[in-house]
């Protein structure tokens, strides 16, 4: 009978997964490699816009889109004779990194339980559900990580920071 019970437990924590992997318009259902994939060729398509460099000006009314801004006192300005402002990063490491903290953030069941718990919402069918959702959703958080872990943000090297206070 405990052999029953395990198997009814996996096939409910299956149907769990899969009740939160589906379409709310048409109920089919959507397999979690796929939307794994979709993510890291959302990912891998940022990163390539980042290496690109492109830069925009930052006034509307100029609007210049180039790989070769005009760099003048540490600062990027704009080339066009006319135009004072200054050019931004079309895709910054700033922003690459924030897009892979919340895609990171989308598949953080443990976060979640954790907002549950204070909201006192740890119902036993959220909880459930969630934990059920762990070990699916923990393979993409995993995929995500490991864009992280090669992104020079997600670290601080603090020996080169504090490497003034070196004595000789």
């Amino acid at each position: 009978s405990s052999s029953s019970s395990s198997s009814s437990s996996s096939s409910s924590s299956n149907q769990n997964v899969r009740e939160l992997l589906c379409c709310v318009y048409c109920g089919g259902e959507f397999p979690i490699h796929q939307l794994a994939n979709l993510l890291v060729l959302s990912v891998r398509s940022e990163i390539e816009k980042h290496y690109l460099g492109w830069c925009r000006c930052v006034d509307p009314s100029c609007g210049l889109r180039t790989r070769q801004p005009l760099v003048k006192h540490n600062q990027i300005r704009c080339p066009v004779t006319d135009c004072k402002a200054k050019m931004e990063e079309e895709v910054s490491a700033a922003h690459l990194y924030t897009q892979l903290k919340y895609y990171k953030s989308l598949f953080d069941v443990d976060s979640a339980i954790e907002v549950m718990k204070e909201a006192k919402e740890d119902t036993a069918m959220n909880l459930a559900q969630l934990n059920a959702c762990k070990m699916t959703f923990g393979k993409v958080e995993s995929i995500i990580q490991s864009f992280l872990d090669k992104n020079e943000r997600e670290y601080v090297n603090l020996q080169s920071l504090f490497s003034f206070l070196e004595t000789k």
